[in-house]
């Protein structure tokens, strides 16, 4: 049997559906799941009659991204279908101690003008990996996010190395299809599919994709693995 392989942050890990998503309000929206309802992965497996093979993950960096790419390229076959989900440009990998680990975009961060010092930045990301860092450490961090990681050619470097990887799965693995999408640069995909905000009215503050998006972007991969699909 053909796999799907689907790479990418909390939009292919299915943040707010995945049942083993940590999240505040994972029980509320489940209220809302339907039979049938299942993260999109999912869908566009049954509806290739494809094992799926999902590595996307919450809150991760395109360098990660890029790694668990590369550490399964092997394993991609012919006529598999490859989904590869850019995330921020501004997460990066932080290498500390004995492994890497994620710091957030510059977005994510407080905004230092308000009077936050860098221990206060410093306590507010994930996991308190970072607790014992010095305040250097920590500015060192965040002054490259906040001043070199929006730039148009960091993003473009990112852009490059994801083109690459996907041409090289396209005419050496032979796939039946591969699509690269990111978070900076699909509005459209963004825009035109349901998230749990919308879904909910706005009792849940949360732009991922709902149950419905969820769905209908996996009717979208669809319809692009054969273009006679396309409405």
């Amino acid at each position: 049997m053909n796999t799907l392989w689907t790479f990418g942050d909390s939009m292919t890990f299915g943040h707010g559906c995945n049942e083993a998503c940590h999240s505040n309000f994972k029980e509320e929206y489940q209220l809302y799941k339907k039979e049938g309802d299942t993260i999109w992965p999912n869908h566009l497996g049954k509806l290739l009659n494809y094992k799926v093979n999902n590595l996307g993950k919450n809150g991760c960096s395109n360098d990660y991204i890029f790694g668990i790419l590369i550490d399964n390229f092997n394993n991609i076959k012919e006529n598999d279908v490859v989904i590869i989900n850019m995330t921020l440009h501004g997460r990066i990998d932080i290498p500390y101690k004995d492994k890497l680990y994620r710091s957030p975009a510059s977005y994510e961060l407080v905004n230092l003008k308000k009077g936050q010092t860098y221990d206060d930045i410093k306590s507010m990301w994930i996991g308190g990996e970072f607790d014992d860092m010095d305040s250097e450490m920590v500015e060192t961090i965040i002054n490259f996010q906040y001043y070199f990681s929006d730039n148009p050619y960091y993003k473009k470097q990112n852009i490059k190395r994801f083109e690459f990887l996907k041409e090289r799965i396209i005419k050496e693995k032979k796939v039946k299809f591969c699509f690269l999408w990111g978070l900076e640069e699909s509005d459209k995909i963004l825009l035109t599919f349901e998230n749990i905000f919308q879904h909910t009215n706005g009792k849940i503050k949360d732009t991922h994709f709902s149950w419905n998006g969820h769905r209908e972007f996996a009717h979208y991969l669809y319809a692009l693995t054969d273009k006679s699909k396309l409405i």
